[in-house]
Order: C-alpha cells, then structure tokens, then sequence
C-alpha cells in the first residue's frame, strides 16, 4: 500500500511537472506588435475553463469536464459558461435506478449552431495486451435542432454507468451552458427488505464488501477492475440499496478489532442521507449525517460483539452503497494521551528553535 501510495504521489508530481512545462512553452517571449499592450503578456490559453476535452478519453475524474458530482448544476456556476470550437466531452453518471437521462443546451443559434450526442463508456478486456481498454458507444440519444437550445430526456437502454455528453457544431466560438441529471425510474423496494427494524436487520454484509461492486473502492468511475457482486435481484443484476424508511443492517465485531469504518456512497441532490451506530441494547454510538455527498466514520468502538447500522434520510428513495470493516488499529487521535504527546512534541520543537538561534546569536558576538 505505501508503494502504491508513494507511486502515485510520484506520477502526480510527473503530471504537474509536465503541465508546467506545457504552459511555459505557450508563452510568447517574441517582441510585441506595437498595436498591442506592451506590458501584457502573449500566452495562448485554452478556450474555456474545461479544456482538454476535445476527446472522451481526456476525461478523468478532477477534470473539470468530470461532472459525475454536478448534476442539476449549470455550467456556469461551477467553471462558467464553455465555447464551443471544436469537439467538447463531458463525462457523468447514470445511477442504477435513475436511468431517465435530462439534458439542456443553452446557447444563441444567430451566433453559430451547436448540437449534442449521448455516449456510452464500455470497458472490456483485451487479451493479448492484459489490459482493460476504454471506448465510447453510441447510445442514438441525441439533440440538433436549426434553432436556440437542445434539449434531452429519454431512457438509456446501457443501464447504469459512465456516460458522455458530446457538444460540437459549426465551431464558431459560441458560449452555451449545460446542465444534466439522471431522473427515477426505479420505484420498489430494495432486496435488503423487510429491514426497517432491528429485529428485521439484513445480516448478509461481509466485511470490506460494498453491497453493490463487491471489494472495489473505485466502482463508479470507471477506474478500477470488474467488481465481485456482492448481491443481485432474481435476474442476476446487482443492486443498490434504496432509502425510503429506516433500513437496519447487523454486523458482528470480533474483540480486539474494534476499530469500525463505516463507508456509504450517495449522492444528496436525491435527497439527504446518514446513518448511526447502536450496540446490542440499541443505545446510539455514534454515527454521520453530513450535508454533502457520501458520509463516514471511523471510530473505536467500546468493545466487541454485536451492532446495528441504522440508515435515514428524506426517504426520497434515494439509492446508496454501504460497507463496513473492522481493525485492530487505532486511529492516531484516539490513542490514549496522544494530544498530549502532540503538546510536548510542539514544546520540544519550539525550544530546539529557540535554543538554536541563541547559540547562533552568541557564536557571532
């Protein structure tokens, strides 16, 4: 892990380095025309904020065109309003359940016409390199109208996953704005069910196992190898779990790992989201009820034995992922007297300082 770790802190620092000397290299250091300002500077920069995107393989997640996180979001309250010049590919997701896709394209036809296309992100293994490869499919979902505005909302026939939106056009360099979201189209209950009470609770979870894509940390951005399905419907198809009441689930903690990760993945735009912690008696832990995407805890429970992870919100119906884990680590900042440790290191730090710059001050008297 602290390989993996240190690697990827070395190609991150290969990556800025590359990007430095990419946009040193744009500088124009060449005399100005005198029709120009002489005291600004000649950089050729890119045409808007979301640049590179001309191709769907650019997109990763941190790219300003990933907006998997953005839905329901115009263009211009993130980054501001894109142009259109050449080819632009903005990555989102369709979430399992959600599969009624709602897109809008605002823009001035009198000032160059713009239309788009709806992809889909397949990854599939080649044998003979021993790589899984990337490749955008056509979903047939599209808007191009000879007037202001496009506009999409239809069903994707892929399912859930990675998906594109492909602005392009006559490449005038017209502005537009772009907003999407993934609307419900799944309305039962989920397989976890009958658990809206303890003594209900699913007791299925297995440890470091998402309830849907198995053991993988990076099933929804399309990084990461095909997942172990934890659990599926009767057609084979993995599911999410679903919030409309309170759903209860059963762990076991074993003595001496009572250190408990909790990790759950939703997204709040489809409503509010938390969960909390009781043991045997039902007596509430601890739990997280955040007011953004996702929530987690990480906390060293009082002993072993059994607990219930108790899951609420608006009962919107909205979908979620859930795991758990224990450990016999403890986490640092509840190791028994650590603040204190922390204090007498930071005394200790400040007076080697201290002492330094004296000795430092009499050698040259």
């Amino acid at each position: 892990m602290k390989f993996r770790k240190n690697m990827k802190i070395g190609v991150s620092i290969i990556f800025l380095l590359l990007i430095f000397t990419t946009s040193i290299s744009l500088i124009d250091f060449s005399e100005k025309n005198d029709t120009f300002d002489k005291n600004s500077l000649s950089i050729s920069a890119p045409e808007d904020p979301y640049e590179l995107n001309d191709a769907f393989d650019s997109i990763h997640p941190g790219h300003p065109s990933f907006l998997v996180q953005n839905e329901q979001t115009w263009l211009s309250d993130l980054e501001g309003v894109a142009v259109q010049g050449n080819d632009d590919w903005y990555a989102i997701e369709v979430t399992p359940g959600f599969l009624n896709l709602e897109v809008s394209l605002l823009f001035n036809y009198s000032l160059g016409d713009i239309n788009m296309e709806i992809y889909f992100l397949e990854r599939f293994w080649d044998v003979s390199s021993g790589k899984y490869h990337l490749n955008a499919i056509y979903t047939g979902i599209n808007s191009y109208t000879f007037s202001d505005n496009e506009y999409i909302n239809e069903s994707v026939t892929f399912g859930s996953g990675i998906y594109f939106i492909r602005v392009y056009g006559n490449n005038m360099e017209n502005e537009y704005d772009l907003w999407w979201d993934d609307i419900k189209t799944e309305f039962s209950d989920d397989i976890y069910e009958e658990n809206d009470i303890p003594d209900n609770a699913y007791v299925g979870m297995e440890q470091k196992m998402w309830l849907w894509g198995g053991y993988s940390d990076e099933y929804s951005d399309g990084s990461s190898s095909i997942p172990n399905i934890a659990q599926t419907d009767n057609t084979g198809a993995p599911q999410l779990a679903l919030q409309y009441d309170s759903d209860w689930y059963k762990i076991t903690v074993e003595s001496g790992f009572e250190r408990l990760i909790v990790e759950m993945k939703y997204d709040i735009a489809e409503g509010m989201l938390g969960f909390e912690i009781y043991n045997v008696n039902l007596t509430e832990i601890t739990g997280n009820f955040s007011m953004i995407d996702d929530a987690k805890i990480d906390y060293v429970l009082p002993s072993s034995g059994v607990y219930y992870i108790r899951v609420y919100g608006d009962n919107t119906g909205n979908v979620y992922n859930l795991r758990y884990f224990t450990s016999e680590d403890f986490p640092l900042d509840q190791i028994p007297g650590y603040d204190t440790l922390i204090l007498i290191i930071s005394i200790v730090g400040v007076s080697a300082v201290v002492i330094k710059k004296k000795r430092s001050k009499f050698k040259h008297k």
